[in-house]
């Protein structure tokens, strides 16, 4: 007897249900598609075979799903993503500096200001930031943002992912899909089946 995995549908539980489910109820799919709007983000966790979420992508609608089972997810998908990597870290900086400003609609002026420490031991960018927003002179609002990114290395993710039980994976270091050597590029893209 295999290994008790709690909610996870194993290899004959996504067979029976894909039997039993193979689409969704149509008063169902109405139900969810009557909260639906064309131009929003629409996220489906636990989206198992894709039987709400392939009827939303047929709509044109703009979805993506997750599951933890694999067995569930549609066979012949591929899981792409990127990652910034080590070579990509940002010079130290010891004060604030104004990153970005633009004018809102109502003519304010909305200031990104932010400065950056990475942590070579922990692959670790570290970029707090403050948001600003200004009429003329006068400071309206300010919010504070603590963005912490781990930086990969070449080689350093392809466990994980094989832990996850990919077998597929390839690695670019550009969207030209070059084949990526090392971490001297900007990111690392993975493409895995």
């Amino acid at each position: 007897m295999g290994e008790l995995k709690q909610n996870y549908y194993g290899s004959l539980c996504t067979e029976m249900y894909e039997i039993l489910q193979e689409q969704a109820p149509q008063n169902e799919l109405d139900f969810y598609l009557s909260y639906a709007e064309k131009g929003k983000k629409i996220l489906e966790p636990l989206c198992g075979s894709g039987r709400f979420l392939v009827p939303f992508l047929e709509r044109g609608f703009d979805i993506s799903g997750m599951d933890l089972s694999g067995e569930m997810l549609a066979p012949g998908g591929k899981f792409v993503f990127a990652v910034d990597t080590v070579f990509d870290r940002c010079e130290e900086d010891s004060d604030y500096k104004v990153n970005v400003s633009v004018k809102t609609k109502e003519g304010y002026d909305l200031i990104l200001k932010g400065k950056n420490h990475y942590d070579e031991k922990t692959q670790t960018q570290f970029s707090p930031s403050i948001y600003e927003l200004y009429r003329g002179a006068e400071l309206l609002q300010s919010e504070t943002m603590d963005f912490q990114t781990h930086l990969y290395r070449h080689g350093e993710m392809d466990e994980y992912l094989r832990g996850c039980g990919f077998q597929g994976i390839s690695v670019y270091s550009s969207y030209r899909k070059e084949p990526a050597v090392n971490d001297q590029c900007e990111m690392l893209i993975y493409e895995c089946s």
